[in-house]
């Protein structure tokens, strides 16, 4: 069988997109056993960070009732918030084509991702007349529930201690939080990261009772003369290296991004006055 298929990334964090009618339980089986052999970057792969299903209900539906984000591992997300963003594109590309560019763009699109009902904002003119330029995809990733108000605080709390002691990094760890936003986060905050860092963080915070996987973001603020040339207009930048539960490494991470601003901003000591920016490798 043959099945056609869409490549999008939002900040390269890169996703395979497939549309799947009704009646294709079997289908949506297979592509959850293969989404590793897809997703693979080696050999005969697609390559990507994870697999976005969107199910409609009828042969030939312009939107999507629901999205399904399975994880390069074959996992499930709760949620991701660029995966969702490629998908409301290309609900939008489908729309715009379907109207031949002459409608009115609609400004907003809404689906579910798992149980909860998920609305995407258009950031742009509302005509086009071609997708060379797509708008910006703004979403409401929800409310954050944050350190002690998540259930598996204290685990998370004996892990990163433990992972920080192995590695000897205890000196250079400025503070840590724990994260709830669908997806578990958690965020450790150093002076400096770097890659070689996420890539031994990353891995030792997989292995516990109270999660299976979970988000990992190292974190410092943005020292570089370029990066610094955007602080005119946000009150501080942050560079953030991630590792993604099921996927590893990867160069972007919506959810991951706002729990790191909903921790910094939960420290109370960064202000509200003006824009936070999260600066991620894609």
């Amino acid at each position: 069988m043959q099945i056609e298929f869409e490549k999008w990334h939002g900040c390269r964090n890169d996703f395979i997109l497939i549309w799947l009618g009704p009646n294709k339980d079997q289908v949506y089986d297979s592509l959850l056993n293969q989404a590793s052999s897809l997703c693979s970057r080696f050999g005969d792969g697609i390559g990507a960070d994870g697999v976005i299903i969107l199910h409609h209900p009828q042969r030939g539906e312009l939107k999507p009732e629901a999205i399904t984000v399975i994880n390069s591992d074959g996992s499930l997300a709760e949620t991701c918030g660029n995966g969702i963003r490629c998908a409301a594109l290309a609900i939008l590309r489908r729309q715009c084509e379907f109207h031949q560019y002459s409608k009115d763009l609609p400004q907003a699109v809404s689906f579910k991702v798992g149980e909860t009902m998920t609305t995407c904002r258009y950031l742009g003119p509302n005509r086009m007349t071609n997708f060379d330029y797509p708008p910006n995809v703004a979403l409401d990733m929800g409310r954050p529930k944050l350190n002690k108000k998540v259930t598996w605080y204290e685990t998370a709390e004996s892990q990163v201690k433990k992972c920080i002691a192995e590695l000897k990094l205890t000196e250079k760890l400025q503070d840590w939080a724990a994260c709830e936003l669908a997806n578990k986060h958690i965020v450790l905050f150093f002076e400096e990261v770097s890659q070689d860092m996420i890539r031994q963080i990353g891995p030792r915070l997989q292995d516990s009772d109270a999660w299976d996987g979970i988000n990992v973001h190292i974190c410092a603020p943005a020292e570089s003369k370029e990066e610094l040339l955007f602080k005119s207009s946000i009150s501080e930048l942050h560079k953030v290296i991630v590792w993604e539960r099921g996927v590893g490494e990867t160069q972007a991470c919506g959810s991951g991004a706002c729990a790191v601003a909903a921790s910094i901003l939960d420290t109370g000591l960064t202000s509200r006055d003006q824009w936070l920016a999260i600066s991620m490798p894609g």
